[in-house]
């Protein structure tokens, strides 16, 4: 009779594994919900996140880590970025808005541009990608022209554009962050441990030296700017040195 019983319960265990019921036998329903790291259906992955910065410090990104960025010429729920800006500052829309649980999802909102196309905006202000950032984690963009900047959740974009580039990027920056600013585009460059985003002295052709300033693009440009090897050859004026500080940005570390 004991024979019989333990064949039978042989079977009974044989036919509960064929049916994916052993867990269950074994260890109840609850327990083997919680040994098991199974992912649940519906879980929404948040299209807009917080990454970070060495010296930059937070910014949003999208999904896949993609450097997000407002343009302080931009008005409340209105771009001014149109077709030639656009190819290099494509517009960012997230579709159906998911905030990373660090942000605040009221903060997010769509937009539709005049073009038609839609646009994810951050505390009203349009979002875009540069297309000048090729990984995850490039902010080549931050400081462009002064008027394009990466996001800190924390803070409002109007911000930028009533305390102006000066006021509101005053930074730490190493020669490895200048360098990703090394062309008359996007020309920051440093002077006796000071950085300076001169782009616009470059764009606007208000450099009385001319074309010379472009050679300190990217770099510790402090040796030219003190002896000025392809113009006089003597150091800048007092005057000069005055004018450079509207374009400071930080310091040099």
């Amino acid at each position: 009779m004991n024979k019989k019983i333990l064949i039978v319960g042989v079977i009974v265990v044989l036919v509960l594994i064929i049916g994916g019921g052993t867990v269950y036998f074994l260890l109840g329903r609850n327990e083997a919900q919680e040994s098991v790291d199974v992912p649940r259906a519906g879980i929404e992955i948040p299209s807009i996140k917080v990454a970070t910065h060495a010296t930059l410090g937070s910014y949003l990104t999208d999904a896949n880590g993609r450097t997000l960025y407002v343009f302080i010429k931009d008005s409340a729920n209105t771009s001014t970025c149109e077709a030639e800006c656009l190819a290099k500052w494509p517009v960012f829309s997230a579709g159906t808005i998911k905030a990373d649980e660090s942000l605040s999802g009221g903060d997010f909102n769509t937009i539709v541009r005049k073009d038609g196309m839609s646009q994810t905006t951050f505390k009203t202000y349009p979002l875009y990608y540069y297309s000048g950032d090729k990984i995850k984690g490039d902010v080549a963009g931050q400081g462009l022209g002064n008027v394009w900047y990466i996001m800190d959740p924390a803070k409002d974009p109007a911000a930028l554009k009533e305390g102006g580039p000066v006021a509101a990027v005053q930074q730490i920056y190493t020669l490895a962050d200048i360098t990703l600013h090394g062309t008359p585009e996007n020309c920051w460059l440093a002077i006796g441990g000071k950085v300076y985003d001169v782009t616009q002295i470059i764009t606007d052709r208000k450099h009385p030296g001319g074309a010379p300033i472009v050679q300190g693009c990217g770099k510790d440009a402090t040796s030219l700017f003190e002896t000025r090897p392809m113009g006089s050859n003597t150091p800048h004026s007092e005057a000069a040195r005055t004018w450079l500080t509207t374009f400071y940005i930080g310091d040099l570390k």
